[in-house]
């Protein structure tokens, strides 16, 4: 059975299991955005960059990185909300903040992340940039989401590439899922290449039995292509394992496509997590005028749930964050055969 057999299984499996609509419809709250900027002043006045997101059983967990006013990275703060919807953002923030992991090695800069819930303590993964610029996986935990302990930088396994490696600038972490005692992890690799075509970035994946030591794969698993609205990145990736098969949000990008469609949400679709299929309908969120940034999703049986930021319509900052719902499908489609219409994805910006 070929690797497109298996995927056309899956997708009968999933359909079968009560995905049954033909169309992927999107309703999307009419009160966006549901995580404003900070006040002036504030550490985020520049806007929230939405990273992950965890229903613990009771209450929505969001982590975001805050912008200053000029729109540069900083640190990572936490909100909370019973709904999804209505978020109040943590006294303490931000909860992660630049300098004290071991070596140093996010003086400079804490972003990105991944966050798990195992029903005791949060796990996070996340990028810490240091003074010469590479940006490394790191790791640390929390039994609220508010007060995090620094572990380990540089993680075994998971240091940037040697020179010419797609990932020799960067490994940002954006989604760990464990199954059967094995984390399974999604990541950005970054490289920056001469001018003009600047910093290009696809996804990695890798392994680990303890979530510290971990075994990368060589090849990323998921690359632009040329010529398109990603030809210049495919990075954010957020997967969803539904219990028989993996869902892909990234964040795709290309300066020369026009602003309404670069720096768009993409989708893919996995039987295996490593051979994605592209739907044919990307890019399937977008934002007129602006751009759509990352956009973490979860599925609790029944309904996705989707946070994605945005850029305001005056310009690049203040970051925006919105949420939308869905209970068809999500996009069950693969390399030429499709079980969904994304014709109908939209968003609702102020």
């Amino acid at each position: 059975m070929n690797v497109k057999q298996i995927a056309v299984v899956c997708l009968v499996v999933l359909c079968t299991a009560g995905a049954v609509s033909a169309q992927t419809v999107w309703e999307h709250y009419p009160g966006n955005p549901v995580l404003p900027p900070g006040d002036p002043g504030d550490w985020d006045e520049g806007g929230c960059m939405v990273l992950a997101v965890i229903f613990d059983g009771s209450v929505y967990h969001l982590w975001y990185e805050g912008l200053s006013t000029g729109g540069y990275w900083r640190d990572i703060g936490h909100a909370t909300s019973p709904d999804g919807v209505t978020w109040t953002k943590a006294v303490g923030n931000p909860v992660l903040t630049r300098g004290g992991a071991p070596g140093g090695w996010d003086d400079a800069n804490v972003c990105g992340s991944a966050v798990i819930w195992d029903g005791a303590l949060f796990h996070m993964w996340y990028e810490g940039r240091a003074t010469d610029g590479v940006g490394r996986a790191c790791y640390a935990t929390s039994p609220d989401g508010d007060v995090w302990t620094k572990h380990a930088c540089n993680l075994p396994g998971l240091e940037p590439g040697v020179p010419n490696d797609w990932d020799i600038d960067a490994v940002r972490p954006k989604t760990v899922v464990v199954e059967g005692g094995t984390y399974r992890m999604w990541y950005t690799g970054m490289k920056i290449l001469p001018s003009p075509v600047g910093t290009t970035g696809v996804v990695g994946y890798a392994e680990s039995f303890d979530g510290i030591n971990w075994t990368k794969r060589p090849d990323p698993v998921l690359e632009p292509a040329d010529g398109t609205w990603e030809e210049e990145m495919t990075v954010a990736p957020h997967v969803i394992f539904d219990g028989t098969s993996y869902h892909m949000f990234y964040m795709g990008g290309a300066e020369d496509y026009p602003p309404t469609i670069r720096h768009s949400i993409g989708y893919a679709f996995s039987a295996d997590r490593i051979h994605w299929y592209k739907s044919t309908a990307n890019p399937i969120i977008e934002v007129d005028p602006g751009f759509t940034l990352m956009a973490p999703v979860s599925f609790d049986g029944s309904t996705w749930h989707m946070w994605y930021s945005h850029t305001s319509p005056s310009g690049w900052t203040p970051i925006l964050v919105s949420y939308a719902t869905s209970t068809c499908c999500a996009g069950l489609f693969g390399d030429g055969f499709e079980t969904g219409d994304t014709s109908a994805w939209s968003q609702s910006v102020p």
